[in-house]
């Protein structure tokens, strides 16, 4: 009896390659993982790009250790692929950012900046790299430490033409930090710097510009230019990356509690909250601002009990990071 020869997927070819990168420039990660079952890698090249890629779509889905354990399989390949090796240990940096193990991610991203300035940056990698070293910064809430490493990666990045969305992603970043800090009008020259370069963003980066633009009316307490952010940011922008859309609720969210709508706030916020409990470890930094102003509706509402529950699980959240100290100011 003859046996038949195993059946193999389609080559995760180039064409596959600018299929998912455009699903995911997007935000449409779902549809990104459908599009890589469908396929397989041939060789060591295929195999980085095609875990690094299948990471990224689980990282916007909220899933950051299926993200990681994909970022691991494809730094594993890199030994012949050493040309990929600085992104990947970006994206693994990332992953364990994500996941809130701040010492392993400045680890990865102090290995990979030693690399880059030792065997040459002939892809611009160094600026990416101090951008994600920027963001553990930010995250553990040394926001001085954060602003220098932003400043310095903006001093290796020129224009934009070599990367467009991770230039625009670094001052994204950078933006954010001024804005902690109260430097607003720092923020809004960064930001119009890239409403200026004249490039087409894309989704995955004009969602988090924009709601930067609602973060800095919100702390600069400028509701008008809140809601004009608010206006341009759809269903469709934020898809399914799961931390765009449980912000974007958050801030719609913060614009009803501000306008006096505590009502309209709990609902939008609960929402947000849902996601974020269904995508997202129970301890991720993402649920202490959404708690906080929940419990500060709840507040409004006359349901105190309620706010003060919800209070305590964003201090929880926080870990006391000294970033997201806001709870600690709750009227209650």
């Amino acid at each position: 009896m003859s046996v038949a020869p195993p059946a193999f997927l389609p080559a995760f070819d180039e064409a596959v390659t600018t299929e998912v990168r455009g699903l995911l420039r997007a935000n449409r990660a779902r549809a990104a993982l459908d599009r890589l079952q469908g396929c397989e890698p041939r060789d060591p090249a295929q195999g980085v790009q095609f875990y690094g890629l299948r990471a990224f779509a689980y990282g916007h889905l909220g899933e950051h250790q299926e993200s990681t354990r994909s970022w691991v399989r494809a730094l594993r390949l890199t030994p012949r692929c050493r040309s990929w090796r600085s992104r990947v240990r970006l994206g693994l940096a990332d992953g364990l950012l994500s996941l809130g193990d701040y010492p392993r991610a400045e680890r990865v991203v102090q290995r990979c900046v030693t690399e880059i300035r030792a065997e040459g940056d002939p892809h611009g990698q160094e600026a990416a790299a101090l951008n994600t070293l920027g963001r553990i910064h930010f995250r553990r809430g040394t926001l001085s430490v954060s602003v220098r490493l932003y400043e310095h990666a903006i001093g290796l990045d020129g224009d934009g033409a070599r990367d467009f969305p991770a230039w625009v992603a670094l001052r994204v970043s950078f933006a954010h930090a001024l804005i902690r800090l109260g430097e607003f009008a720092r923020a809004e020259e960064i930001l119009t710097e890239i409403e200026r370069h004249g490039a087409k963003i894309d989704l995955f980066n004009l969602a988090p510009h924009l709601l930067t633009r609602v973060m800095l009316g919100l702390e600069s307490e400028d509701l008008d230019a809140c809601e004009r952010a608010l206006a341009q940011i759809d269903d469709r922008m934020v898809g399914d990356h799961v931390r765009y859309r449980v912000v974007w609720l958050q801030y719609l969210g913060a614009v009803r509690v501000s306008r006096g709508r505590p009502q309209e706030a709990v609902a939008l916020l609960d929402q947000g909250l849902e996601i974020a409990r269904t995508q997202l470890p129970l301890d991720d930094d993402m649920f202490a601002e959404p708690l906080r102003l929940r419990a500060t509706a709840r507040l409004d509402l006359g349901r105190p009990e309620e706010a003060w529950e919800d209070a305590q699980q964003a201090i929880q959240a926080c870990r006391g990071g000294d970033l997201l100290d806001h709870p600690a100011g709750l009227r209650i």
